[in-house]
């Protein structure tokens, strides 16, 4: 090996990285767990062993197993063998550097930490003085499905949540192992976007993964409610799976290629199994990894003292009804949530009052991303409150043609990628900052936005980020007041 290259001993081996293009040291494909392959697939992760060993951390590893269709993971090595993460540091000289931890969205089917866009090589050049790690964890059904009906065993009992305890591991393996990085193990913050957010929420409900983290970042999904798999829709969704496979027995699905896994997960989401009020492969609530309670304990502060960015935009889903004329536009809606709404027009009707001159399609837009995303992120951020410093964001940009900010805008601009048509320089810029100097210390100012409160549920102090950002006392709280009696975390709330 090239011995000018970068070197980290830890004592699970020691790390040969590379230099980017800009200078910044980066150690790729580090196993946080043993390959779960073979009898470990569906197992809990396997702790990797200690080394003496020299590994080659010069190129990314295999993303997990998803559809090769999705332009942004094309190119990206796919595999059963996943369980890798990624190293971004300006040197190795500096010692307690605060951690960022990147969970990746991809509603549990697709993602992946070498994705380009979550390069670390802007992020670190911009702020030496950060340590960003990105994490690969299991998808679909090789994350989530429900074996306790063929396991008689109970080894594995964890197959519901395996993202869950991929995580978990990947964030022990930093907290035992990134000191040597230059990493303070005791200022590590969780960032995530969409199935990763509520990845992390739900990180935030396991007793043994809390003391891995004291801050996270959370943008845009959450879990609770339809962010949630009942026990007993995993099962039927296991059982769908099987029949499938023509109902193997558990050796018998271990020795499966896992191409023809794959294939049968795809043959599952097609099936009308998952209803279109079902997030798929979401976080189940088995009280063996996720406690069913898990939301009552957050409210009673089981995550106490963990400080949170927590937040939504204004557009979130909205790129999903631009396609459609009005007449499928309300079709759609009735299909996403009107299960949920009972009387979906009585519900239009009430949103039109509130906002006589906002266009209809953008209160239907409104509606479903309240319902998916923005009572749930006020639920969670209210149940962390009484025990946390929470800061409440809502981003309302737009671009000129009118399209509002939508589903995974603000981490573009977190990683130095922004959308230019939405977002100014200038402006990316500061939230950049901010958000990094929550990293830092745990206090979101000194960057240029207004100062910002914390939140509550009596204060719901909120920082609007537009092109000039302000403070609001909650978001069209009439709107979210007419839809919380639908939620049954709301009578965990209740003082």
């Amino acid at each position: 090996m090239d011995i000018m290259r970068p070197k980290v001993t830890t004592q699970k081996g020691t790390y040969m990285g590379m230099r980017e293009k800009n200078g910044v040291l980066a150690f790729k494909g580090i196993p946080f767990a043993q390959p779960p392959v073979g009898p470990l697939r569906w197992q809990a992760p396997r702790e990797v062993p200690n080394s003496r060993q020299t590994f080659d951390a010069g190129e990314f590893k295999p993303i997990p197993i998803q559809s090769d269709e999705d332009e942004r993971y094309a190119g990206l090595e796919k595999s059963e063998d996943c369980l890798y993460l990624n190293i971004f540091t300006a040197d190795l000289v500096t010692k307690n550097k605060a951690v960022l931890v990147w969970v990746y969205g991809g509603a549990y089917i697709k993602g992946g930490a070498s994705r380009p866009l979550y390069n670390g090589d802007f992020m670190i050049d911009e702020n030496p003085d950060v340590i960003l790690v990105t994490i690969n964890y299991r998808l679909g059904v090789f994350a989530t499905l429900n074996l306790s009906e063929l396991d008689e065993s109970g080894r594995y009992r964890y197959s519901n949540n395996l993202a869950q305890m991929d995580l978990q591991a990947a964030l022990k393996w930093v907290h035992d192992n990134i000191a040597d990085f230059g990493g303070n193990p005791y200022n590590v913050t969780l960032f995530g976007h969409s199935a990763g957010s509520s990845n992390i929420s739900a990180q935030l409900m396991m007793k043994e993964s809390r003391p891995y983290f004291q801050k996270a970042i959370m943008h845009s999904s959450f879990a609770v409610d339809v962010g949630t798999t009942s026990w007993e829709d995993s099962l039927g969704a296991a059982g769908v799976f099987f029949d499938i496979l023509g109902n193997p027995t558990l050796e018998e699905l271990l020795k499966l290629p896992a191409e023809t896994i794959y294939d049968a997960q795809v043959k599952l989401q097609k099936s009308g199994f998952f209803n279109s009020e079902r997030k798929e492969f979401s976080v189940v609530l088995d009280d063996i990894v996720i406690p069913k309670d898990g939301f009552r304990q957050l409210v009673h502060g089981a995550a106490a003292g963990i400080d949170v960015i927590i937040g939504t935009c204004c557009g979130e889903y909205d790129q999903q009804f631009r396609p459609l004329d009005m007449k499928e536009k309300y079709e759609f809606l009735k299909r996403q949530c009107g299960k949920k709404t009972g009387d979906l027009d009585k519900a239009i009707e009430f949103y039109r009052k509130n906002d006589p001159d906002k266009p209809l399609d953008e209160i239907y837009m409104d509606i479903k991303n309240d319902l998916w995303l923005r009572i749930p992120a006020n639920l969670v951020a209210e149940a962390l409150s009484g025990h946390s410093e929470v800061h409440m964001f809502h981003t309302m940009l737009r671009k000129e043609n009118g399209n509002r900010a939508h589903h995974g805008n603000e981490y573009e601009m977190i990683f130095g990628r922004p959308d230019r048509e939405l977002v100014s320089a200038q402006l990316a810029y500061i939230i950049r900052r901010t958000w990094m100097n929550f990293v830092r210390c745990g206090e979101p100012k000194g960057a240029g936005l207004p100062e910002w409160p914390l939140y509550d549920k009596k204060n719901r102090k909120t920082m609007m980020i537009s092109r000039e950002s302000y403070i609001a006392d909650g978001v069209r709280l009439m709107d979210m007041e007419y839809f919380y009696p639908l939620f049954k975390e709301t009578e965990e709330l209740v003082d």
